[in-house]
């Protein structure tokens, strides 16, 4: 064999196995293969030891040089649901593709059991239809963000998380989905949001305005900042939708007429009882695991999701239930005329008390340094009690 069929030869063998990196070799197999880098380190080094030799000089070196500039060039990598492993950017080079897509094979098949599955978590038929339609958009257009939250409410052990858990996870990829607590989504450490195309929020309490507003970035933007413990923080494309789950009536804050993230279905009930509930569940994940999925994948594929709007949550029964009314000038206007009522001093511990739920302690401080009162430096006795009182420049405190 020539020196020129050698080169070409090792060439052709490490196009099979690697992609070359501006650095040097990068230890990723083209075809997906599942052989460990320790294995395909190996197999490159027998290549290079079968058809290479330091004897064959210049010549074959020449012939080695040009040959590998036929190779792909990684500069870099990004998250690109639905898009090739190599991306071509400037010059010829290429970033490498993290996303990784669901292993489910599609298979026509009856999924009766589905539909029964998703009639006792959206017994309502308007609901059901969006709640389906917004899931078949995150398994099938994964490279789309949708802006709407699927807000799920109900009695312990309905099957929210055969939902999210044995449905939805591998219908969208194992690692394109990942189950947080509310601490972790609003987390300083948040890389994972950058390579998700479902977050599953479980077991939300709080119906605060804070931990809302919180989230609102994440549900909304075309971009979010994510920073990795060690690492600068970076801005990347936001392709997570979001799940929150809860068995709380009233788990978030939602502003009256003006919040279009939320979609809030029923509260969901157990349709005769709790073992009744688990006796069907046990059922349909058997169903799942013998070729329910791969059914219920071929489904979701024919669900007309173009009819639905997905930036803008549709109105229900429920969501008008648990809505906040956005009374904060009325009750800015309560304190200011307490704080106007002739009392020289407050307790700002007191008036957040007072106002716990209304006013947050912000408002009530800025409150009183408009009406005049001064912040303490430390605790003082009014009228027998002492505290740390914000007191009118007219008193005299006995400290």
């Amino acid at each position: 064999m020539s020196n020129k069929q050698y080169s070409e030869s090792t060439i052709e063998e490490l196009k099979k196995i690697f992609v070359f990196s501006s650095e040097g070799l990068l230890f990723l197999p083209h075809n997906n293969s599942k052989q460990s880098d320790g294995l395909l380190v190996s197999e490159a080094a027998r290549i290079e030891g079968t058809n290479l030799h330091s004897s064959w000089g210049k010549e074959y070196n020449g012939y080695y040089c040009a040959l590998r500039e036929q190779l792909n060039y990684v500069v870099g990598t990004e998250y690109r649901p639905s898009e090739p492993l190599l991306i071509p950017v400037a010059n010829g080079k290429f970033v490498l593709n993290t996303y990784k897509a669901p292993t489910i094979e599609r298979n026509l098949g009856e999924v009766s059991d589905l539909m029964q599955f998703f009639k006792r978590l959206f017994p309502v038929d308007s609901e059901r239809e969006y709640a389906i339609a917004l899931i078949a958009h995150w398994i099938i257009r994964p490279e789309v963000k949708t802006k709407v939250t699927l807000l799920l409410r109900s009695e312990q052990g309905v099957g929210k998380g055969v939902l999210t858990d044995c449905l939805i996870r591998p219908l969208v990829g194992e690692s394109n989905f990942i189950k947080i607590a509310l601490r972790d989504a609003n987390s300083k450490f948040n890389s994972f949001l950058g390579d998700k195309v479902v977050v599953a929020i479980d077991e939300v309490y709080e119906g605060k305005k804070k931990s809302s507003d919180s989230l609102k970035t994440k549900q909304t933007d075309d971009y979010i900042s994510v920073e990795e413990k060690g690492e600068d923080r970076k801005s990347v494309k936001n392709y997570s939708n979001f799940i929150v789950s809860s068995n709380d009536s009233v788990p978030v804050y939602i502003e009256r007429g003006k919040d279009r993230r939320w979609f809030v279905p029923t509260f969901i009930k157990h349709k005769e009882s709790k073992e009744e509930t688990q006796l069907f569940c046990e059922k349909f994940i058997k169903w799942l695991d013998n070729g329910g999925l791969e059914y219920a994948y071929d489904y979701f594929h024919f669900v007309d999701i173009e009819k639905h709007n997905f930036n803008i949550a549709p109105d229900t029964e429920d969501k008008n239930k648990i809505a906040f009314d956005d009374l904060r000038d009325d009750f800015k206007d309560e304190l200011n005329t307490l704080l106007r009522s002739g009392h020289e001093a407050f307790s700002l511990t007191e008036l957040c008390e007072m106002f716990k739920g209304k006013l947050n302690q912000p408002m009530i401080r800025d409150a009183l340094i408009t009406n005049g009162y001064n912040k303490p430096s430390n605790a003082s006795i009014y009228e027998g009690q002492r505290k740390r009182w914000w007191t009118k420049p007219s008193l005299t405190a006995v400290n």
